[in-house]
């Protein structure tokens, strides 16, 4: 009987010292391993091959990312391929990462070591680095054609112009240059002409009459009452403009006020209408380009500046000479009628 309970005692105290012994041997493994292998050990110069880095890592670990090395020596990594998950074994987790990789040296070279940063149950980082692979990257194979590992890079092939098309492209190009020269010449002598000689016109009735209707016709407008005060004055403004250029042959519609105002100087305008000229553009200008909000009273005024232009800077009409008859005791005794003056018109023109 005690012979018996010494086998149990030992069989338990067997059974405790192998599980401990298993604990121990998984505390002391790695908590990470990371192998890493070439689809060829010994490649042709300018071969691809691809390289598989895989990871493994326990329960609780987290992989985090995997870093090649910043330099690869020889080698250079031509494609990145997509992750592989090899599944899950027991307590351990693993991945396969794979690159694309190649070299253009002959020679036998060292693939450095890639790093895997993983972090511990415990929430630190660390970091883990792969083995160093060597490959032999051995020239191209000779052949009898070609005694040598590469060929030299041929001399470009020199192809001869044609002469024909050389000079078509020549002539074709002198040619558009010289029309591009003439239509720029002629463009420029006419738009010279045009601006040294205003077109004639001729209206069909008196410009005064004209101008007067269409003030009158803007001023029965709605633009007043829908708010649109700029688009008012800018027409009261274009119509004293085309005015005053067919009266005076002036190009008042490109010029600005002011150049407008210096060309009419030289007219034959009195002071008082050059003043009322000047404050009627002053107004026009404000409103159309500074935002100037004028009152009720400011457009009846701007409109009656407008007809007093008009009107002041029409010509008064020519009163023809009449022909009169005389007694004959007031004839002179040479026996010729007495010729009457003329009436002249004033330059001034009427007032409004």
């Amino acid at each position: 009987m005690s012979v018996f309970r010494s086998h149990k005692t030992a069989l338990v105290l067997f059974f405790i010292l192998s599980a401990s012994l298993l604990s121990w041997a998984q505390e002391a493994k790695e908590p990470i391993t990371i192998s890493g292998r070439a689809s060829s050990s010994e490649i042709s110069i300018g071969d691809q091959f691809t390289y598989e880095l895989k990871v493994e890592w326990r329960e609780g670990y987290e992989v985090l990312r995997v870093e090649p090395p910043l330099e690869m020596g020889k080698f250079e990594i031509l494609e990145v391929k997509p992750e592989i998950l090899s599944g899950k074994k027991g307590t351990e987790n693993a991945r396969i990462y794979a690159y694309a990789i190649s070299t253009y040296d002959t020679g036998e070279f060292e693939i450095p070591a890639f790093t895997v940063t993983y972090k511990t149950p415990a929430g630190e980082e660390k970091t883990a680095q792969s083995q160093i692979i060597k490959i032999n990257v051995k020239p191209i194979l000779q052949t009898a054609e070609d005694t040598r590992d590469i060929r030299d890079i041929k001399s470009p092939l020199s192809i001869p112009a044609k002469p024909y098309l050389r000079n078509f492209l020549i002539g074709s190009g002198v040619l558009l240059l010289v029309l591009l020269i003439a239509a720029y010449l002629i463009r420029r002598h006419l738009l010279s002409r045009k601006k040294r000689e205003p077109e004639e016109w001729v209206p069909p009735r008196p410009i005064e009459e004209i101008a007067l209707e269409e003030i009158a016709t803007l001023e029965k407008s709605s633009l007043l009452e829908e708010g649109k005060i700029k688009e008012y004055y800018t027409r009261i403004s274009e119509i004293i403009r085309v005015y005053l250029g067919r009266r005076y042959r002036v190009n008042a519609i490109d010029l600005t006020s002011y150049e407008l105002l210096r060309a009419l100087e030289e007219k034959e305008i009195h002071d008082e209408a050059f003043k009322i000229l000047e404050g009627f553009f002053d107004t026009c200008d404000l409103v159309k380009f500074a935002k100037f909000k004028p009152d009720q009273s400011l457009h009846r005024a701007v409109m009656e500046k407008a007809r007093f232009i008009v009107k002041e800077t029409t010509p008064a009409p020519v009163v023809p000479a009449k022909e009169f008859t005389t007694n004959a005791k007031d004839r002179p005794d040479s026996g010729e009628a007495a010729s009457p003056e003329p009436v002249s018109a004033t330059k001034g023109g009427a007032n409004p």
